[in-house]
């Protein structure tokens, strides 16, 4: 895998989608149950996501899970990627913006999620072992 090459070809997983009013530990149950970290909002355009930081954040300033909603932590200013842009693009936003997750978007939609743990595989498939 190269540095250069299309993002899309490193994202595997289908979209998770979430309610914005679904509950902040209904939130922490789907991402737990999915092993994934981040879900996309449905119905925001531009898309906005709920990451596990957000409920952290969420939880250490005091918010009771079972009665807060997810828009009320959700991030509406998201960095995205199309799905031609470059693994290194995609790795350089990932670092400059300290994010974990970019959405992939394609004609307005959001197709896939590329998480940090894909990148730093993709670049490193081709280092010895």
């Amino acid at each position: 895998m190269r540095i250069d090459e299309d993002v899309e070809t490193i994202t595997t997983r289908p979209v998770v989608l979430i309610d914005s009013q679904a509950t902040l530990a209904d939130a922490a149950r789907l991402l737990t149950n999915e092993s994934i970290g981040v879900a996309i909002v449905r119905n925001y355009h531009p898309p906005a996501l709920v990451s596990e930081r957000d409920l952290v954040v969420a939880l250490a300033e005091g918010a009771r899970p079972e009665l807060e909603h997810v828009d009320s932590v959700m991030s509406l200013e998201v960095a995205c990627a199309g799905p031609h842009d470059s693994i290194g693009t995609v790795a350089r936003m990932m670092l400059d913006n300290e994010i974990r997750h970019v959405p992939i978007v394609q004609d307005g939609a959001v197709v896939r999620v590329v998480s940090e743990r894909e990148v730093l595989r993709a670049l490193l498939a081709n280092e010895p072992a």
